[in-house]
């Protein structure tokens, strides 16, 4: 099911964008992006914890879905599925990847270097009331719930969360900014916190061409 199709413009990087958050803990986001003139989709999820390192699955180089139904995408060592159960009301993601570990946050920024840990969780999102005008780009509050596993760590959630649907040309300004103080090396989970990251997925912006998502 769809909640909406909107029509898809002829700018090169307009997409149509998917985006889920919860605050955990473990706290996390996923966001994934269709750009039909580039035939190609984008994919990240992130998972942030106070007493670990940041983990991180990215992938902008992934072949479109098949169908719009079930939002289903492939990569290498990676799958997910983002699934309308109910419009406006319910919807259900799923994932399994491998993620890279990062002591260093920053290192989302540069080579993405880390430890390769495995990735996996099965979410729900529940909305208690439509958008008011569900025929623009929305965000919702929702309950969240599911379970989530890192390795052989794994929890049971249920958080409040966001979800959006968006379309438009591709750029950061889906996502909201924080001010970061970027001559520290390591912004902490702390720091970010007091940057008013508890509302929500923030955006920390290292090149203007690829956004890097924070999600505490």
């Amino acid at each position: 099911m769809r909640e909406l199709r909107p029509v898809a413009g002829s700018q090169p990087w307009w997409a149509e964008t998917w985006a889920f958050s919860w605050v955990g803990p473990p706290a996390g986001f996923v966001r994934l992006a269709v750009l039909p003139r580039q035939r190609k989709a984008w994919f990240w999820a992130g998972v942030v914890r106070a007493d670990g390192p940041y983990v991180l699955c990215r992938d902008l180089d992934l072949a479109m879905p098949a169908s719009v139904e079930t939002l289903e995408l492939r990569g290498h060592a990676l799958w997910t599925h983002a699934i309308c159960e109910t419009p406006f009301e319910h919807w259900t993601v799923a994932m399994e990847a491998y993620a890279v570990a990062m002591d260093d946050p920053t290192e989302a920024w540069r080579g993405e270097r880390g430890e390769r840990v495995g990735l996996a969780f099965d979410l729900e999102w529940e909305c208690p009331s439509p958008p008011v005008l569900p025929s623009e780009p929305y965000e919702l509050i929702c309950s969240v719930n599911g379970t989530l596993q890192l390795d052989d760590d794994a929890w049971e959630l249920s958080c409040f969360g966001r979800r959006s649907h968006q379309w438009g040309v591709q750029d950061a300004g889906f996502w909201r900014r924080v001010a970061i103080d970027a001559s520290q090396p390591n912004p902490s989970w702390a720091e970010l916190s007091r940057a008013g990251a508890e509302r929500g997925p923030v955006l920390v912006e290292a090149d203007e061409d690829v956004p890097i998502l924070w999600a505490v």
